[in-house]
């Protein structure tokens, strides 16, 4: 089973439960109607991005997640980037209850570049997608999600 396409989204919500937040998020984000099933960070070779794909109700939907749930006063951040090593690509995830984007965007690229280094390959970045929340409510969850489509 190889996807041929993705497409990458994001959601935020704040309130009182935390899991109530975490659906809201997905809601937000366009994929809470899914059965969501986190994988793992390759992308095929071949694959294209989309802008997004219509995803029947409670399908089995495989993504790579970058999900964090804070409280009251923390900037969360939830974030992924993406890049290509040649004939396939790698996709690193960051969360954190303690930095905004500009520390998001540093992360992301230096996993990136760690990943493709790992392999012996140097990578050619094509994304990447940050959402950032001030929490002003006792919770708050940001999500992103690089979602796979056949």
């Amino acid at each position: 089973m190889i996807p041929r396409a993705f497409f990458v989204t994001a959601g935020s919500a704040q309130g009182d439960d935390p899991f109530e937040l975490i659906d809201t998020a997905y809601h937000r984000a366009g994929i809470g109607h899914c059965n969501l099933v986190p994988v793992s960070s390759i992308l095929p070779a071949g694959i294209k991005q989309i802008e997004r794909a219509s995803i029947p109700p409670g399908q089995i939907t495989f993504c790579v997640l970058a999900q964090v749930v804070g409280c009251s006063n923390n900037t969360i951040t939830a974030g992924l980037a993406w890049g290509f090593l040649g004939d396939y690509g790698i996709i690193a995830e960051y969360c954190s209850t303690k930095g905004g984007e500009a520390t998001a965007k540093k992360k992301l690229e230096q996993r990136v570049r760690w990943m493709a280094k790992t392999r012996g390959s140097k990578v050619e970045l094509a994304g990447e997608r940050i959402e950032t929340v001030k929490v002003k409510r006792p919770h708050g969850c940001a999500v992103v999600a690089l979602v796979f489509v056949q």
